[in-house]
């Protein structure tokens, strides 16, 4: 090319020769500007195709797209304790039938004749007994309690009296409080729709509620767990771990947003129309008095709602990073090793060794700072307004590099988790919920949704029996599932 312009030159020395190369000149200049242009164009193009190529490669190991999208089976997001066999583990708490000591019924059948020689056999032959026992339900009927209440005249004045009916018996026929705790069990905790309750109902007690009464008694069930909740919120502020998620979730028609507060004992449900800090900052929510450590997914609002210790969730970032490794990003997977490596730690001694803790702190940096050398800032057009595009990796690492306390909170106290799979856990099954039935019509049906998931969810992490809860809740006004902290 250099010998060509060098040629090109030489001629344009002799005036002869000029007017001619003129019009030849101007098409070269034109295919050499095209050429670039084509350059470019191929540039962006390849960097679009490298995009949307990493965007079909996303699944639940290496993105936030929940597992239920993967095409296929995928490996875990984090790797499993080595050398450990399928099935129970050691120490591992086992729900095997057992035999009671008080059955409800007894059937004994003693032999009549001798199967050897046929000689009649009495009950005094009796030598031992072999006992099985099978466990299964009674035939399901509806319970009918008439309550009378005779009215008396008094003789000296005539003056008819009747005692009270009780509080509970409000109409001359209604359904009982403990068929209401059931439809509230089915279908905020068990995902079961109205309709569908409905007609579990009549196939059982051969009474077929209608999905107004159900709604009602949800709504009887959400009024009697009010107070345990407020007793919910309380505990949750004065947790030494606090884990906080929030999903998207259909509610008249249009996008709200679920939010949870949680701990390994306790769980609060919020639903709001806003993701951020206005539903963070509602009435409902006790987030911002959380005291002890938050943990979450790195979700700006939190860190501007909450002004004690947070704690991130590593398996985000881990996946994060799997997506970078995938691009041929090499440090991205030294930092997975380093992460995985405080895991290891974290989980084998409550935390990590000072001295470990700061080999590793070191390597981490140094990693962050060979990722930004390798993701220098992009080009930015000159009359380009608002906040320049930084990229998915070096958005990544300053984030780590930003919330690194945060990152490494995990190996400095033993309470702090690796993950925040609590919230995640205690969300899944909402999912399910808006699945199944679609979202929900009106807000207060959400709301009531809520708050029983979460006096449900409560009660199993507190290992009572969710149903009988509810009817407690019923049966015994100002009931707390968990007392206030003192």
């Amino acid at each position: 090319m250099q010998d060509l312009d060098d040629y090109i030159k030489h001629l344009q020395a002799r005036p002869e020769l000029k007017q001619l190369l003129a019009p030849l000149l101007a098409l070269i200049e034109q295919q050499a500007q095209l050429i670039q242009q084509q350059a470019q164009r191929i540039e962006a193009l390849e960097a679009e195709v490298a995009q949307l190529r990493a965007r079909l490669d996303q699944n639940s190991t290496n993105s936030h797209t929940p597992p239920s999208a993967d095409p296929y089976r995928s490996t875990t997001a984090l790797p499993k304790a080595k050398g450990r066999r399928t099935g129970g583990q050691v120490g591992h708490q086992g729900h095997t039938l057992t035999m009671t000591h008080a059955p409800d019924h007894t059937e004994q059948a003693l032999p009549k004749r001798c199967s050897a020689f046929g000689a009649a056999l009495a009950p005094e032959t009796v030598v031992s007994t072999e006992r099985r026992q099978v466990f299964d339900l009674p035939a399901p009927r509806l319970v009918v309690t008439e309550y009378r209440r005779p009215r008396c005249r008094c003789l000296d004045c005539g003056t008819l009296t009747q005692a009270a009916f009780p509080d509970h018996v409000k109409a001359p026929v209604q359904y009982g409080r403990r068929l209401g705790a059931l439809a509230a069990l089915l279908h905020s905790d068990y995902h079961v729709p109205l309709a569908k309750v409905s007609q579990l109902c009549e196939d059982l007690f051969g009474q077929r509620l209608s999905e107004a009464t159900l709604a009602a008694a949800n709504a009887r069930v959400a009024e009697a767990v009010l107070a345990s909740e407020s007793a919910i919120k309380a505990r949750l502020v004065k947790s030494d771990v606090a884990h906080a998620d929030e999903t998207g979730l259909r509610v008249s028609g249009r996008l709200q947003w679920l939010h949870v507060l949680s701990s390994d004992k306790l769980s609060h449900y919020l639903v709001h129309a806003k993701r951020g800090r206005d539903a963070l900052e509602s009435a409902a929510s006790v987030l911002p008095q959380v005291s002890g450590y938050l943990i979450h997914d790195c979700w700006a609002s939190y860190f501007g709602m909450h002004q004690g210790a947070h704690g991130l969730c590593n398996a985000h970032l881990v996946r994060e990073l799997r997506a970078q490794t995938e691009q041929g990003q090499w440090w991205a997977e030294a930092l997975i090793d380093v992460l995985l490596t405080a895991r290891e730690m974290s989980l084998a001694e409550g935390v990590v060794p000072p001295e470990r803790y700061r080999v590793l702190k070191r390597r981490y940096f140094a990693l962050l700072r060979q990722g930004l050398a390798a993701h220098p800032m992009p080009k930015q057009k000159a009359k380009r307004v608002g906040r320049k595009k930084r990229g998915k990796a070096r958005s990544l690492l300053r984030r780590l590099i930003r919330h690194h306390a945060s990152v490494w909170r995990l190996a400095c106290v033993a309470s702090v988790p690796f993950t925040n799979n609590q919230a995640e856990r205690d969300l899944r099954m909402a999912k399910v919920k808006q699945k199944v039935s679609g979202g929900f019509r009106t807000e207060s049906g959400a709301a009531v949704f809520a708050r029983i998931r979460g006096y449900c969810s409560t009660a199993r992490k507190q290992r009572k029996p969710v149903y009988e809860s509810l009817c407690r809740a019923l049966e015994k006004p100002g009931y707390l599932l968990v007392p206030y902290p003192t």
